[in-house]
């Protein structure tokens, strides 16, 4: 009942019944799969766990990872060394839509400006047909099949 209890809480986001059962490789087997089912519905019933409208188990609440013990807190001598685990922050997330650009005003100037020359076009096309002229146009004579 810990490991599933473990399991289940080391998905914070949750899991189906289905992905839980593959995770621990049980899928197939109908004794295992009865017992584990049996755990969570103890759980359940424990109120360690709920099951989501999501149809995912949740852990209801997470316990610490290295809990320190009431003796330790009383004596200030004692250190504990919480370096080793991580602990999770509360946190809050929003979203800030980007700020929109307007797109600048082009004169008439601008725009005839902007036009490609077509003599370069050409010599870049030509250009690139040497280098691959697997694009280039053959006037090939009208042949007659017989």
């Amino acid at each position: 009942m810990t490991n599933t209890l473990k399991l289940i809480e080391s998905f914070p986001r949750g899991r189906t019944t289905g992905a839980l059962l593959r995770l621990r490789n049980i899928d197939l087997l109908p004794r295992k799969k009865l017992e584990f089912l049996n755990d969570l519905e103890t759980l359940a019933r424990d109120g360690l766990i709920e099951l989501g409208k999501d149809r995912k188990w949740r852990a209801k609440s997470r316990r610490p990872v290295n809990e320190p013990s009431k003796s330790s807190k009383s004596t200030p001598d004692v250190a504990v060394d919480l370096s080793n685990s991580l602990l999770a922050a509360p946190a809050q997330f929003c979203q800030v839509p980007a700020p929109i650009e307007k797109p600048a005003i082009k004169s008439a100037t601008d725009a005839a400006e902007e036009k490609p020359d077509p003599q370069a076009l050409i010599r870049y096309y030509r250009s690139a047909l040497r280098s691959d002229p697997r694009g280039a146009l053959t006037n090939a004579a009208l042949t007659k099949f017989k």
